[in-house]
């Protein structure tokens, strides 16, 4: 009984948490030729802004709104100032897009928006040139290597963020906006439910994303599946797992990202095949005539399974599957030891594995 208890005043807490009302008054300025501010109240997707009219580059305006609602202005398609309503004063600067004058937390916020947007800028200029470039290898490796350097940055910078932030909502932001970037590790860290902002609802989204991710979380048995091999014969994947390494590597011939993975696929599978590495592509085509054509086109020479169902495959609802490219990189036991690997991640990773 005591427990049961614990979690209703638990709950109670929690749901009371963004119900209390308080008051918020924000002043800008924006460019002189802007008629009006958007504004969004806990509606990162912008489907409903209020207008606040403009005169003289300044807007100002005052309401009541639930305390830790994200407050969010915009005097463009593209740009905009992110704050949470925590009862002190704002005073913003769309034209610089940052916060003048406002909370700690909220300073912060704008602090971290602001360095996140300036590393994206400066990064912007090698992602172009590595997306315009189609060979795997020592040409591109450079590339994907700061590709990869800039994302673990971002991924570490959110999740330092989340850690020093528990006790403000801000956090909901930046997890909704970044999510996309963290492992399940990060996931786990970030997602705690006694922060302060765990139960804030722009956060869904997320956790709906660390639900799918965690069907195929490293450290658990794989999932079996039930599908046809690119023969028609019907194949089970435990067929071919036993004792060596293999990447359940899931994809699909309409999947444009996954012609820059395979070339790393092509070379993993080149490299430690003959050491005991195996690959078994799982496609979530629908046609069974695109997928045995890229099968061929691309010479994909290793074991292919599909159930041809599309978004309604098995695949899907095992191992949490929202985006492809996806892997799990699965032990001679049955484990998840590793999961969504990319390009040099996938090499680093067989590298130690074989110590190659």
């Amino acid at each position: 009984m005591k427990k049961i208890l614990t979690l209703a005043v638990l709950l109670i807490t929690t749901c009371t948490a963004f119900a209390e009302k308080i008051q918020f008054n924000v002043k800008g300025i924006v460019d002189k030729n802007t008629s009006k501010v958007l504004f969004y109240i806990n509606d990162m997707n912008r489907n409903n802004p209020q207008i606040i009219p403009v005169k003289n580059g300044k807007f100002s305006i005052t309401g009541i709104e639930e305390r830790n609602a994200i407050l969010y202005f915009m005097s463009s398609e593209t740009a905009g100032v992110i704050a949470m309503n925590d009862g002190e004063d704002l005073n913003i600067d769309l034209i610089k897009d940052k916060i003048i004058f406002g909370s700690t937390a909220n300073l912060e916020l704008d602090n971290m928006l602001q360095n996140i947007n300036s590393r994206a800028i400066q990064f912007d200029p090698v992602a172009e040139i590595f997306y315009k470039t189609e060979i795997a290898g020592t040409e591109n490796s450079k590339l994907e290597r700061e590709m990869a350097n800039y994302y673990t940055q971002t991924s570490n910078m959110v999740v330092n963020y989340c850690l020093k932030h528990q006790n403000d909502v801000t956090p909901a932001y930046i997890i909704k906006e970044f999510y996309s970037l963290l492992n399940y590790k990060q996931f786990e860290q970030v997602l705690n439910p006694n922060s302060a902002y765990f139960s804030h609802p722009e956060l869904d989204e997320a956790k709906g994303a660390f639900a799918m991710l965690a069907k195929r979380r490293p450290g658990i048995n794989y999932h079996e599946l039930n599908m046809i091999d690119a023969n028609g014969k019907p194949a089970k994947l435990s067929q071919y797992l036993g004792n060596h390494y293999t990447l359940v590597d899931f994809w699909a011939s309409w999947c444009g990202p996954y012609e820059q993975e395979v070339l790393y696929r092509k070379d993993a599978y080149k490299r430690y095949h003959n050491l005991g590495f195996d690959i078994v592509g799982v496609s979530l085509d629908s046609k069974e005539n695109f997928w045995k054509d890229v099968i061929k086109s691309q010479e994909l020479n290793w074991i292919q399974l599909s159930d041809l169902k599309g978004w309604e495959s098995e695949a899907i609802v095992k191992y949490g599957l929202n985006i492809i490219p996806a892997n799990v990189l699965i032990d001679p036991t049955g484990k998840i030891i590793a999961t969504d690997l990319t390009g040099l991640d996938l090499m680093d990773k067989l590298a130690e594995i074989y110590q190659k």
